[in-house]
């Protein structure tokens, strides 16, 4: 939805040492600031008041970009003077006015010397808009545990991806490599939805950038009724910055350890005033990584190097219609972040005689479209086809395996999203589309005690056809009638997914070591199976919300989450030699109950939030692994986990803010049955793998007044275990992280300092009883930022 501020012009303009925005009207009209004019607005954020002010008086305001952002201004009405309804605009800020002429004021921080406690005191914590639910709101009004980060602070504090801040993220723990992680004790590998811009993100492989990032919201739970399919732990939304009508560019430029450089850029160019702007931005980072593998003599084996360029360009043509299609590419090359349990940790040290890696290249095509059709009801529709691969060298087994894989996808979404006084919603539509095919050969030795010792190339060739089609909706009801203060929520989602699969396997065999059985003839049989397969759920969602103020809530919200099941592709499993292997596995299903607190205290400096959960899983998917060394799924017959996370913001000063966030979760099997070697293994009472019980960090940012600012925080994860049949020989430690930043922003310039793990923690992110994949050493850097 168009706002008032992007109606209005918004330009950067250069004021003294400091550079400004000019809020409001091109040519100002002559205006006296003790003529008394009719007000009517709403309470909005500052820089959309400011510019509503500005168009209902014809005075010129002039503002720094950082001095108003994320500042919220209260309503006005009825007749006040133009500096009297100025002077209300900025109660409650730190800011300062001065009426340069009749036609212009200009808006600034107070200096330093003149801040006091009092302006200190009605300081306040900029709102959080979380659209993860598609339903814009503010964080306050959701029942979703839910962490929210813009990308410029995440770009300040030297954070190079969005896999840094899942380091500080309660209840969401790293689990290997970078791209890989858990919620709530739930790994991620298809139970979290992913999206960039809108579209689904999952099978890129490669970690996002922070440049030009808008903002990062990770949610916890079940988001299955929301986002749909693979959504069962929770969700990941990732939106980078659209084209706004003002011109501006910026240029950035870093080095650090592990011989880390980096540029990125930025240019936003208005085309049409308020009706057509483009925004261009690229950064391209590489590192060599910590690893070293002393067989093949390199120290760049978990190296990173990827490219990230997006185009889009925006078009207003009406105040109600506003359109943005967009490009992006972005391709990783990376090596393998292993290193071996027998020099861990005191050294970062691989073996192995081959040189992994994954080059990963996508191109994304989007095209998003919002039209208010009517106050308070819009039509937003969001189309994607994304296109790319992967390529690399892997090892299986501790055999090279080259592996190929193309995949293309189409989506649709279509909502009807809708706000009145007494209920507001969404109710849509979802296509998803997909097409992969993948591409592996392997030269082994297989060793299979007696049964089997051959030499073999093994190629198989597997591919996917997947489409999704999806009702969802989620409505708000107020009931004030029966009760001041309490609302309903209900939501559901139908859907249906079609999987046509193919496996086509393949070997050719060199010496036959030893063959008692004559299995070897069969793996030289070529043989193509195809599947089709069909799943439907209806998943609901149902919750009560009682406000006991504006500022104090309380929620209570049932809602169920959901993945279809599939098939295991196995390169050459006989039932001789593994008669364990299933090669289905069943859909899975949660029931999440939570329970919610919101909290704003001290007029706006405070902000406690709470969420308490209880999971009951039935039929949830777990990967293990064959006795012939193949992962592959099965279904664990019932689970459970519960917990949950608390969360404070305190702005301490106008200065000084401090944040808190915990994170507890208990995980177990309850009924969960395997066989290994044709043993039955009763599992119940074991605990999921990656899943440990406490996390949290605590965070400080001191504001020095003088353009300087100090950020730090430590992040904990507690220890849990890394394999499911050897627990005690896979545990991981637990671990503390500290990570500093100093920034200083000087006009166009901000210069920056940075040091993660400042104590040199040496940890590990996952791993089992001969690997772990390491988590990074202190590593330390610096970048320039200019925006003109």
């Amino acid at each position: 939805m168009t706002s008032i501020f992007d109606k209005l012009t918004r330009r950067p303009v250069a004021v003294g040492a400091l550079t400004f925005l000019m809020l409001g009207t091109q040519s100002a009209l002559q205006a006296d600031p003790a003529k008394v004019q009719t007000f009517e607005q709403d309470a909005l954020p500052l820089a959309e008041a400011i510019a509503a002010y500005s168009e209902t008086t014809g005075i010129e305001v002039l503002a720094s970009a950082d001095a108003v952002a994320g500042k919220t201004a209260p309503a006005l009405s009825g007749d006040l003077s133009v500096k009297e309804a100025l002077e209300e605009l900025l109660a409650g800020s730190d800011l300062e006015y001065s009426f340069v002429s009749d036609e212009s004021v200009a808006i600034s921080r107070p200096r330093v010397e003149e801040a006091t406690s009092a302006s200190r005191a009605t300081a306040r914590l900029a709102e959080v808009t979380l659209t993860g639910e598609l339903i814009e709101r503010d964080l306050q009004d959701s029942q979703t545990s839910a962490t929210v980060a813009l990308g410029a602070d995440l770009s300040r504090r030297g954070d190079k991806d969005v896999y840094d801040l899942i380091e500080r993220t309660p209840n969401v723990t790293p689990t290997g490599g970078g791209n890989v992680f858990s919620i709530r004790g739930v790994g991620t590998i298809g139970t979290v939805a992913v999206q960039v811009d809108g579209a689904d993100a999952r099978n890129s492989q490669f970690v996002y950038p922070n440049w030009d990032l808008d903002q990062i919201e990770i949610l916890r739970g079940p988001q299955s009724t929301q986002q749909g399919r693979n959504a069962l732990a929770g969700a990941v939304i990732i939106r980078t910055k659209d084209p706004e009508y003002f011109d501006e560019y910026k240029l950035r430029g870093g080095v650090g350890s592990d011989e880390l450089k980096e540029g990125a850029f930025m240019a936003n160019k208005v085309l049409v005033d308020d009706k057509v702007a483009i925004r261009i931005a690229g950064q391209d980072r590489r590192d060599d990584g910590f690893i070293t593998n002393t067989t093949l003599g390199i120290d760049d084996t978990d190296r990173i190097d990827f490219e990230n360029y997006r185009a889009k360009i925006r078009f207003t043509p009406y105040d109600n219609l506003d359109i943005v299609l967009s490009h992006s590419y972005d391709r990783t090359d990376n090596g393998v972040a292993r290193a071996e349990r027998t020099f861990f940790p005191d050294d970062f040290v691989e073996t192995s005689d081959i040189d992994t890696f994954s080059d990963n290249e996508y191109h994304q095509t989007g095209l998003r479209v919002s039209y208010e059709f009517a106050p308070g009801w819009s039509l937003e529709s969001e189309t994607t086809y994304r296109d790319g691969g992967l390529s690399g060298l892997a090892e299986i087994a501790g055999a090279p395996a080259v592996t190929e894989s193309d995949e293309t996808f189409t989506q649709q979404e279509l909502r009807l999203v809708f706000d009145q006084s007494s209920f507001n919603g969404v109710l849509g539509l979802f296509y998803y589309d997909s097409s992969f095919e993948s591409s592996t050969l392997i030269n082994d030795r297989i060793t299979v005690p007696g049964f089997l010792d051959a030499e073999v190339d093994a190629t198989t060739d597997s591919g996917s056809d997947v489409k999704n089609y999806a009702l969802f909706g989620e409505v708000e009801i107020d009931l004030d009638h029966w009760l001041e203060g309490l609302s309903l929520i209900a939501g559901a989602r139908f859907d249906f997914e079609k999987n046509e699969l193919t496996n086509e396997a393949e070997a050719v065999l060199g010496t036959v070591f030893a063959d008692p059985l004559g299995l070897a003839a069969n793996l030289e049989d070529s043989e193509a199976t195809s599947r089709d397969e069909e799943f439907d759920a209806f998943v609901p969602k149902l919750g009560l919300i009682y406000d006991f103020n504006e500022n104090s809530s309380v929620s209570f919200t049932y809602q169920q989450g959901y993945r279809a099941g599939g098939s295991n592709d196995a390169l050459f499993v006989d039932p001789a030699i593994d008669p364990d292997f299933d090669t289905d596995f069943d859909p899975e299903f949660t029931e999440n109950l939570e329970i919610a607190f919101r909290n704003v205290l001290l007029d706006g400096r405070l902000i406690a939030n709470a969420n308490l959960f209880y999971t009951f899983w039935k039929d949830q998917q777990v990967r293990q692994e064959t006795n012939s060394g193949q992962n592959f799924i099965v279904n664990a017959g019932e689970s459970e986990l519960y917990g949950g996370e608390v969360a404070v913001d305190y702005l301490v000063t106008d200065r000084l803010s401090l944040n808190l966030s915990v994170g507890y979760v208990r995980t177990e099997f309850t009924q969960f049955i395997t066989f290994e070697g044709g043993q039955e293994i009763d599992r119940a009472g074991d605990e999921f793998t990656d899943a440990p019980e406490w996390t949290g960090s605590v965070g400080a940012e001191y504001n020095f007044g003088n353009g300087l600012n100090l950020l730090g925080d430590v992040a904990f994860t507690d220890s849990r275990i890394g394999n499911l049949d050897n627990p005690e020989d896979s545990e991981l430690k637990s671990y503390a992280l500290t990570n500093l930043a100093l920034t200083y922003d000087r006009d166009y310039i901000t210069f920056g300092v940075f040091v993660r793990n400042l104590f040199d923690k040496r940890y590990a992110e996952s791993g089992n009883t001969v690997n772990v994949t390491p988590g990074e050493p202190r590593t330390f850097g610096a970048y320039v930022e200019l925006t003109f």
